[in-house]
């Protein structure tokens, strides 16, 4: 299975997500989050996972999925940023804030790859409270299949699958390089960060200006229909396309078939700073290209992704 992430105008994405943040999530009254892997065990019975809402102890959660109150998580051995999550969809590029929030501006054109090779999933069993923190009220019934009301009310169990994905470095550096507008956009942040850095005296210069960024790596919440669908088992595997793994999902089947599936819940997002090849100053260094249309244009030059986190 391939996956291509192709660019979408920017209002689409808005819905995408809402943030694991506190200050932006609602609460159930009187019940407290709970999450817990199913990776390496059963379903919590029914006795069980009433003891884990009435333990307000619960540990094994700080850092990992299941902590919906820290600003970095762990995923398979990997640390991910929760802030602002809504807008780390996958090959968006953008800026980050000195509070390390990010803040997308728009996504890379025409990257593909083979989402299995690139992937990894673990099924996870959430309470609403949990739930509701990390979709909102307004898609909480999609995931859940019930009201936010009724599943709070019987303590209902909810699985969901969360798939971390990669995007590989080679195939983005190869898009970015090809991407004009995005290069242009990530050229002027770059530039303007390293004339903050130059100036000598730090205090009189002001906050340092945000810094470019890409999200290679992120971790999105599945339902129930999605998950089967990226596993393959409603057919067509052998010519199976998904669009847009941070945006909206469509499946191609075989025969030109396409199922359009929900927009996925960002979790966490891991950027990767950007590295310029630069001239002796330390300036860009460009080079002279041709768009779309024609027209001659002087670029800056991508060479190599770091991971921030």
């Amino acid at each position: 299975m391939k996956v291509g992430i192709y660019a979408i105008s920017f209002p689409f994405f808005l819905c995408a997500a809402v943030a694991a943040d506190d200050t932006a999530a609602p609460e159930v009254a009187g019940m407290q989050p709970v999450m817990i892997s199913l990776e390496e065990r059963e379903a919590p019975s029914d006795e069980e996972w009433d003891a884990l809402h009435d333990d307000t102890q619960r540990a094994g959660l700080f850092g990992s999925l299941g902590d919906l109150k820290s600003q970095t998580i762990s995923f398979m051995d990997t640390q991910y940023f929760t802030s602002n999550s809504a807008e780390g969809t996958l090959a968006s590029y953008g800026k980050m804030s000195g509070k390390n929030k990010f803040d997308r501006y728009g996504h890379i054109q025409n990257i593909e790859f083979d989402l299995p090779k690139n992937s990894w999933k673990e099924r996870y069993a959430l309470n609403a409270a949990a739930l509701v923190k990390l979709t909102g009220k307004a898609r909480f019934m999609e995931f859940a299949g019930v009201e936010l009301d009724a599943a709070a009310q019987d303590r209902r169990q909810i699985e969901v699958t969360f798939m971390g994905t990669m995007a590989p470095k080679d195939e983005v550096i190869r898009r970015l390089n090809e991407d004009f507008e995005a290069l242009d956009y990530l050229a002027t942040l770059y530039e303007r960060h390293a004339k903050h850095d130059k100036k000598t005296v730090k205090l009189l210069a002001g906050p340092a200006p945000p810094e470019p960024k890409i999200v290679l790596a992120n971790v999105i919440m599945l339902d129930g229909k999605s998950r089967k669908l990226v596993e393959g088992s409603l057919g067509g595997q052998a010519e199976s396309v998904l669009h847009g793994v941070g945006g909206g999902l469509k499946f191609s089947k075989s025969g030109g078939e396409s199922i359009s599936l929900l927009t996925p819940v960002v979790r966490c997002y891991r950027t990767y700073s950007i590295e310029f090849k630069t001239k002796a100053n330390g300036n860009l260094d460009r080079v002279v290209k041709t768009d779309s249309k024609g027209q001659s244009r002087s670029v800056p030059v991508v060479f190599d992704l770091s991971p921030d986190l």
